[in-house]
């Protein structure tokens, strides 16, 4: 399966360490997006990674995208540059038939725009930066002063 990651800005190079070392082989693709081949079932252990989706199209137009059916969905885009975010909604959701659901969607369609080309992905992970929020150093009642961030120690076991 082919995936696209939107990699954390936090500290990029690091980001981009993590996801090779899950996905050999990843290009990269924009401004902190990579395109990898691999099972969607090693996604749960990235930490630098913020988003995660199946590639659905590649395209430089929006026009004429064959993308599946869904009971409901809702679209999100990412954009670098000066893309109108409204004009690329509508333009894929006009594609793809269902019914849009921005509350509850059953499927998030986020497209990706750079550099006058689209990335149309099917959300398949999304990182909560909460995640390790409750097992931070600093939530502790007591705490060695090497402890070593949750988060980090994740990555390093990647």
């Amino acid at each position: 399966m082919r995936i696209v990651l939107q990699l954390s800005r936090e500290d990029p190079s690091l980001a981009k360490a993590e996801a090779e070392s899950l996905f050999p082989g990843a290009k990269a693709l924009d401004n902190g997006l990579l395109l990898a081949e691999g099972s969607p079932g090693l996604l749960k252990r990235l930490v630098m990674t913020r988003f995660a989706g199946r590639l659905l199209a590649e395209a430089r137009s929006l026009e004429g995208l064959k993308l599946p059916a869904y009971k409901s969905f809702a679209v999100r885009v990412s954009k670098t540059g000066r893309a109108d975010s409204r004009e690329i909604i509508q333009a894929v959701a006009r594609q793809v038939k269902g019914k849009v659901d921005l509350d509850n969607p059953k499927a998030v369609i986020r497209v990706f725009a750079g550099g006058g080309h689209y990335w149309v992905t099917e959300q398949l992970y999304e990182h909560s930066g909460k995640a390790f929020a409750e097992r931070d150093v600093n939530a502790r009642l007591a705490f060695h002063p090497t402890s070593l961030q949750p988060k980090y120690a994740r990555l390093l076991l990647n």
